[in-house]
């Protein structure tokens, strides 16, 4: 028996319950201490938190909270234009997105995490790799992407975490007769890094990649980069706007970048900003920005838009 359908202000009662539900979780994570014994926390643009009492005894402590996400999932990727303005509309939902955001970034940290760990079980983890990196081709082989990367060989990922998809894929869709790309992976977790180069040395670009143990919100050395690639997660940090902290943190990057390198940096779609702070890069004079949305709807996998952000002409002068 199908589901009923369901009416615009059902949804969005439905919405705004799970949005509640997922607030309070992510009101109840707790600023975990960094291994060089700093408070700050943010770990490359991402939140580095850890589950509070709330969570109780589940372990993993996230699977209490991926029905909820699962649910919310489902609206995010079926919403059309005008039910996302009616959601974004809505006070509650407003009020609840920065600890979603917050939520979501500790979610996927953890979960690559064992992710990662997973593949390196696996009686073939070069295969199995290799399958998962399928995944990513639906942006890191986008026409716009590939028309804003064209020849550029020498790529940095920002926060590649435990599992490097980004960076491997990345390395493979670059690598031509010409020669392969150098992708260095920028990385502030010790664990993560070593988890990372295991998987990264079973690959097909071995050769291709590194690893350095850096933090991208601060004065780290992009000199010698003609790219530099994103995350969704950039800028998600205990603070409430992350909005405002993804669009200092790109600046930043920008401001010490090579002239005429360019930033591909992947950013929610519609309903989507409600896992993932949206960049906010429109008052950020100085740069060129451009924004390419892919295709929604209920039978379409949700993807994210993804910006193409170059300093201005004038400024390279």
């Amino acid at each position: 028996m199908s589901k009923p359908i369901e009416s615009p202000a059902t949804q969005l009662t439905a919405v705004r319950e799970l949005c509640g539900v997922l607030a309070f979780y992510g009101g109840r994570l707790e600023p975990l201490r960094h291994p060089d014994g700093s408070d700050d926390a943010s770990v490359n643009g991402s939140t580095y938190l850890v589950p509070g009492a709330a969570y109780g005894e589940i372990s993993p402590w996230y699977r209490v909270i991926e029905p909820v996400f699962a649910e919310l999932d489902a609206y995010v990727r079926g919403a059309g234009a005008e039910f996302c303005e009616a959601v974004f509309a809505d006070e509650a939902i407003r009020a609840a997105a920065p600890r979603l955001h917050q939520l979501r970034a500790c979610y996927e940290f953890d979960t690559e995490y064992e992710e990662a760990r997973a593949l390196l079980m696996e009686r073939d983890p070069a295969t199995a790799l290799a399958a998962l990196l399928e995944q990513q081709a639906h942006w890191t082989r986008a026409p716009k992407v590939a028309e804003a990367l064209a020849g550029r060989k020498r790529l940095a990922v920002l926060g590649s975490g435990p599992l490097p998809l980004t960076a491997l894929a990345f390395a493979a869709a670059l690598s031509d007769e010409n020669g392969a790309a150098a992708v260095t992976c920028i990385e502030r977790d010790p664990e993560a890094i070593g988890i990372a180069r295991k998987l990264v040395a079973v690959s097909a670009q071995a050769n291709a990649i590194r690893t350095v143990e850096a933090s991208v919100d601060r004065e780290t050395d992009l000199s010698g980069y003609d790219a530099i690639i994103g995350t969704v997660l950039l800028g998600v940090s205990l603070e409430d706007d992350s909005h405002a902290a993804k669009a200092g943190i790109i600046r930043g990057l920008m401001d010490r970048a090579d002239p005429g390198a360019v930033l591909v940096l992947r950013d929610p779609y519609r309903m989507g900003r409600l896992f993932y702070p949206a960049a906010g890069l429109d008052a950020i004079p100085g740069l060129e920005v451009t924004r390419h949305d892919p295709e929604t709807g209920p039978d379409i996998p949700y993807s994210s838009s993804y910006l193409v952000v170059r300093r201005e002409a004038s400024r390279d002068a």
